[in-house]
């Protein structure tokens, strides 16, 4: 204890201050509270055991988390898929097939605008659908029960799981009434698209009078909701974003107006149709009521005139920034005009050019005499015809298109 003798005093006298004392307790207690008793070895036999056990779920937990991992890696190396005959083929980076899915008939490439089967490997769009990591597959199967070249496809749009799961698969089976005739089918698919949001759009076209329709998918069910419906056929589907908003891109061709035409459409409405004449067969009569934000129909070229090509379509269409690119075809051959849309402050033609197949095949044309002008002073070159849009607030108007650039 924390005493003392005071000086001078008869034996001694004992003394102890207060806070020596308080001092000497706090220490004892100190001290006593660090030797272990039979029930603080006991406790600290179970807090051994506690953390034992949480480690334990801690390696585990890591493991499931590793083996996750790992799934999703395998996952990513679906890198590109191929078609033979009858079947869908998966393949990694390395070119090493990862499974195979048989479909119930040969394929039909033609149902899908194309020659060969190639053209259906076009068609195939590989993308992480749900947002987990995973690569998904969605290709169009054109499939018929014989090898008949004459019977009609059956028309699918199937998504496969990275593990060739088939999760769902959509088949065309809309109708349409225009004017005093219903289309309920044929219908083949020209174009499929996977937005940056994931909604699946296809594009659809009926095989005998070309009418068509835009059909967005639910990537989690397949099922179909139809978007846009075109007076003549949809070759080419995009997406442009400005101001905020997001645009559906919708190349084609439009019957009634004969050129190739290109609507633009806000994705956030439901429905929209192409603006055709009341009262002509050209009009949906059965579509519900909307409109595009924006409808271009393009003039044909010279070119095409006399190599009297009648599908003069929006065969292609590219984003820049503002600005969409859209390439018109005008022969059956690979020759193109260019025309250049922008956007700010208001949709305008900003240029327009012919591709080098045009500009050759306009020579051929001099030289035969077809044309009565070089391609220097050609007229459609120094003067553009106009470009036509329709909104529903000013009805059709002219756009002027600049010349033609040496």
């Amino acid at each position: 204890m924390p005493v003392g003798r005071i000086p001078g005093t008869p034996r001694g006298r004992v003394y102890s201050s207060r806070a020596e004392i308080s001092l000497w307790l706090d220490k004892g207690r100190a001290q006593t509270d660090l030797e272990p008793t039979p029930d603080s070895a006991k406790q600290g036999r179970s807090s051994n055991k506690y953390m034992f056990f949480g480690v334990a779920l801690v390696i585990v937990l890591m493991g499931i988390a590793s083996l996750i991992t790992f799934r999703f890696r395998g996952d990513t190396l679906l890198a590109r898929v191929s078609f033979t005959a009858d079947s869908l083929r998966a393949f990694d980076a390395d070119g090493r097939i990862l499974w195979v899915h048989k479909f119930s008939g040969l394929l039909a490439p033609l149902s899908v605008n194309g020659r060969d089967l190639s053209d259906l490997d076009r068609t195939a769009r590989i993308a992480d659908l749900y947002g987990n990591g995973g690569r998904e597959v969605v290709v169009v199967a054109p499939i018929r029960a014989s090898p008949d070249p004459e019977e009609v496809a059956h028309l699918e749009v199937d998504c496969f799981s990275s593990s060739g799961r088939l999760i769902w698969s959509y088949s065309p089976t809309e109708t349409f009434k225009f004017g005093s005739g219903e289309m309920n089918g044929p219908w083949v698919l020209y174009d499929l698209m996977i937005s940056d949001t994931h909604a699946i759009y296809a594009a659809v076209l009926h095989a005998v009078w070309g009418n068509s329709f835009v059909v967005q998918l639910d990537p989690q069910s397949g099922r179909g909701i139809v978007r846009f419906v075109n007076t003549g056929s949809i070759l080419r589907l995009h997406e442009f974003e400005t101001s905020g908003s997001r645009y559906l891109l919708v190349g084609g061709f439009n019957n009634e107006f004969d050129g190739g035409s290109l609507a633009i459409v806000d994705e956030r409405k439901r429905f929209a149709a192409s603006p055709q004449t009341v009262g002509t067969r050209h009009r949906c009569l059965d579509c519900p009521p909307g409109d595009p934000d924006y409808y271009f129909v393009f003039p044909r070229s010279e070119l095409n005139r006399h190599r009297e090509v009648y599908l003069n379509n929006i065969g292609d269409l590219r984003v820049n920034g503002e600005e969409i690119e859209i390439r018109k075809r005008e022969t059956d051959s690979k020759a193109w005009t260019y025309y250049i849309l922008g956007a700010k402050p208001t949709y305008h033609v900003a240029s327009m050019r012919f591709d080098s197949q045009y500009e050759m095949f306009h020579r051929e044309m001099e030289q035969s005499g077809e044309l009565d002008h070089s391609l220097a002073i050609c007229p459609e070159r120094l003067h553009p015809a106009a470009v036509r849009m329709w909104t529903r607030s000013n009805g059709w108007e002219r756009l002027e298109v600049p010349p033609v650039s040496q």
